[in-house]
């Protein structure tokens, strides 16, 4: 009985290592998707209404996801922090965008956020084959590894 309480513990926690594992790639995917609607967002504030820097932070909004966080901190006039999961060339574009949003006239910041949008495309594809190819192998590889031991243990 201990044993086989052992097995069902070593499987529960090595799935559990999968599923942190492969949230990374979830992360990362909705992380992208986010930025590429905060750029439709910004560019519609910024050609229609001509919001300001502040506001076009303050008025985004995706369900409490990391990137919601980071805006929140651009609104407020802090740094943001890099999280994680993204690679530093990445960051170095979503940070430029927002470090040089608001400092230069309507057309040029349209032409901008098109520009990054496109950017931003590209790495929101590159993450989603990540996310198709590594999720659920993370999760499936983290119950083999499991169940493996539990066949060495017993």
């Amino acid at each position: 009985m201990i044993v086989f309480l052992l097995c069902v513990g070593i499987v529960c926690g090595t799935s559990y290592v999968g599923y942190v594992l492969a949230l990374y790639y979830k992360k990362r995917k909705q992380f992208f998707e986010n930025f590429v609607d905060f750029l439709n967002h910004a560019k519609t504030q910024i050609s229609f209404i001509q919001s300001r820097r502040i506001s076009i932070f303050e008025s985004f909004c995706s369900n409490g996801s990391d990137f919601e966080k980071i805006t929140k901190d651009m609104s407020n006039g802090k740094e943001a922090k890099k999280p994680t999961y993204i690679k530093q060339e990445e960051w170095m574009v979503v940070q430029g965008f927002f470090n040089d949003l608001g400092k230069s006239d309507v057309e040029s910041e349209c032409q901008r956020a098109e520009a990054t949008k496109q950017k931003a495309e590209s790495l929101l594809n590159v993450s989603e084959k990540e996310f198709e190819k590594k999720y659920s192998l993370c999760i499936k590889l983290g119950v083999a590894v499991g169940v493996a031991v539990s066949i060495i243990i017993v």
